[in-house]
């Protein structure tokens, strides 16, 4: 019963997933990340407020009625169910799925002091009490110190049926799981030859991390209830998930929910020039750090700022030269914005749509085999497309 109640979560969290997809257009490799990040700001912003029940069962409602009218098929439109299933999505689904019956079945208990003294505890008074820990009498200070966004995933994935140590387990480990989901980013199956390698490799990235004073340990990297490698790869999940938009072209307010949910502070600072132009100091929190005096730094800064200066030009020029290719397209008859979008979305380069077959170009979403006939003949000539 109650690994039917964790499968309960998990499908709420797929329909949101869908949603997700099918809707806004989110690969559905980075699609759990940001659903969960999603799941977790929403349950803090609640528990904050009070009424912690009453925000958990408005999350769930939603992300099932999101859900199925993403998955409801539209008139006359051809269901995209297919955008569903890539590697980072089977890996994410098929390894929380496995652990969820895996922990189930072998039940693993807390039994770290810090295990008792917050990670497990927290995530109990949570469940119990229906509101955040950090408002119970805990007998310690330092709980209330901690930020509530790993025990409140554990509360996510507990919320229906008892409260049972693994499923703390289980939700760490689906947040490490939608990390790795989100490193293979945009990968299709036809790079299984990669993706498979790779994912091997993030198995083994966290038992290279441990948690703070427990080097001595033997690491049951994912059979503890440490919050500590979990929230430190979220950071990489967030990095992943930007690198992955630019690839795929998805909303890139999809790494936002990432950050604030998992309360990432990301530190800003600034360049101070002088009269010359040059970089001498860098500001943050009001003050300057000198760096001219320390060559290291300096050499750092400058590597960094030649970079920003490099990027920004070559994405000016990406940028105007789409710009340009896409007036070229829209010079061919039959051709509109959409569809020149649409070309470029699907086939990624300018040189691969002045190359491509009319079966290629037929085959993109919204294009006709007449628009196919159109542009192939504008590229090769009107008696080629004959």
């Amino acid at each position: 019963m109650e690994l039917l109640c964790v499968f309960a979560s998990m499908a709420a969290l797929f329909l949101f997933c869908a949603f997700l997809t099918l809707r806004c257009g989110l690969h559905s490799a980075l699609a759990p990340l940001t659903a969960l990040s999603v799941a977790v700001l929403w349950l803090t912003l609640w528990g904050m407020a009070g009424p912690l029940l009453a925000g958990a069962w408005i999350l769930f409602a939603a992300f099932g009625v999101l859900g199925l009218w993403a998955l409801w098929p539209r008139k006359g439109a051809r269901p995209e169910y297919a955008k569903l299933a890539s590697p980072g999505a089977v890996l994410f689904w098929g390894m929380t799925a496995a652990f969820a019956v895996y922990f189930f079945l072998r039940q693993p208990m807390a039994t770290g002091f810090d295990e008792l003294n917050l990670w497990a505890t927290a995530v109990k008074v949570t469940k119990v009490d229906n509101s955040l820990y950090s408002n119970a009498v805990l007998g310690t200070p330092w709980a209330v110190t901690q930020n509530p966004g790993l025990p409140l995933l554990s509360y996510f994935f507990s919320f229906f049926g008892s409260y049972a140590d693994w499923k703390i387990y289980l939700a760490y480990n689906a947040l490490a799981f939608a990390v790795f989901a989100a490193v293979l980013g945009g990968m299709g199956f036809s790079r299984w030859r990669l993706s498979v390698p790779l994912a091997a490799v993030l198995w083994c990235v966290p038992y290279f991390f441990t948690t703070y004073n427990h080097t001595i340990y033997l690491n049951t990297v994912y059979m503890t209830s440490y919050g500590d490698i979990p929230a430190g790869l979220v950071m990489g999940g967030a990095v992943a998930i930007w690198l992955a938009l630019r690839k795929t072209g998805g909303p890139k307010w999809a790494v936002l929910p990432v950050l604030a949910g998992m309360h990432i502070d990301v530190p800003v600072f600034g360049m101070v020039k002088d009269s010359k132009h040059r970089t001498r100091a860098i500001s943050t929190g009001g003050g300057e750090i000198q760096i001219n005096a320390n060559r290291q730094s300096f050499t750092l800064v400058s590597s960094i700022q030649e970079e920003v200066h490099r990027f920004a030009v070559s994405y000016h020029h990406q940028k105007h030269k789409k710009s340009a290719f896409n007036s070229t397209l829209l010079q061919i008859e039959g051709i509109g914005p959409a569809k020149a979008k649409a070309l470029l979305k699907t086939l990624k380069t300018v040189t691969a749509v002045r190359e491509a077959t009319q079966e290629q170009l037929a085959a993109v979403p919204g294009i006709s085999q007449e628009n196919a006939k159109a542009v192939y003949a504008y590229y090769h000539g009107e008696t080629a497309a004959k």
